[in-house]
């Protein structure tokens, strides 16, 4: 699947086509191979190749999500479902096809950058205590795309009233895909990365960035 460019990718947010971020090679990929090839006519696919997903696939697979903050685990599949497919860049008839012990394989491997990533977030709050981090800098290699220039650096410090209100209005009717939103919101305003790059941040680093402006609220969000 080509990668889409910034407005087409803006313009799907709002959608709920798939996306294929074009990370650099750089970036860890886990190949899975097939206990047999599908054939597609005259093409086999024998493999899937799987990366971290990008926080915009998180929030597109998120949309599965309907009951919250009940969540019920048929919609939990669901969603951990249309990750895979979107980070492996296979159609739905092409997904539908593959065993389930790849697809399994396949979701243990993409769900753990953002479970790993919450949980050495949280410890690192704790540590913080009340003297969070004035200012934080977080560092990217490869550099994430965006605005027509690739992005190395993001800046971060408390957030103010002004950028907060909007992050969370979207809120007042809670989902799953909400909290995301409202995260994306609040990085773009605090950091002044444009959307299009905040949407394409690996999954871990996008939980860096709103665990530590989170941190600012009592709540923690």
């Amino acid at each position: 699947m080509s990668e889409l460019n910034d407005q087409e990718l803006l313009s799907s947010y709002e959608g709920s086509a798939a996306h294929d971020e074009g990370q650099d090679a750089e970036v860890s990929r886990l190949t899975i191979a097939l206990p047999e090839p599908l054939k597609l006519g005259e093409t086999e696919i024998a493999s899937i190749t799987l990366r971290e997903p990008t926080l915009y696939e998180v929030i597109t697979a998120a949309k599965q999500v309907k009951s919250f903050p009940n969540i019920s685990p048929v919609e939990v599949m669901e969603a951990e479902l249309e990750l895979v497919r979107q980070v492996s860049g296979l159609s739905d008839a092409v997904f539908s096809r593959l065993p389930a012990s790849v697809v399994r394989q396949a979701r243990d491997y993409v769900v753990r950058f953002e479970e790993e990533a919450r949980q050495r977030m949280a410890e690192q709050i704790e540590g913080w205590g009340d003297d969070l981090p004035a200012e934080r800098t977080l560092a990217f290699s490869p550099s994430i795309p965006g605005g027509s220039q690739n992005w190395d650096s993001m800046s971060l410090r408390s957030p103010t009233v002004g950028q907060m209100r909007p992050a969370k209005a979207l809120l007042k009717k809670p989902s799953l895909e909400a909290l995301f939103r409202s995260d994306e919101l609040l990085i773009t305003a605090v950091s002044g990365w444009p959307k299009a790059a905040v949407l394409r941040l690996p999954i871990s680093r996008y939980v860096e960035a709103a665990g530590y402006l989170n941190a600012f609220f009592p709540d923690g969000r």
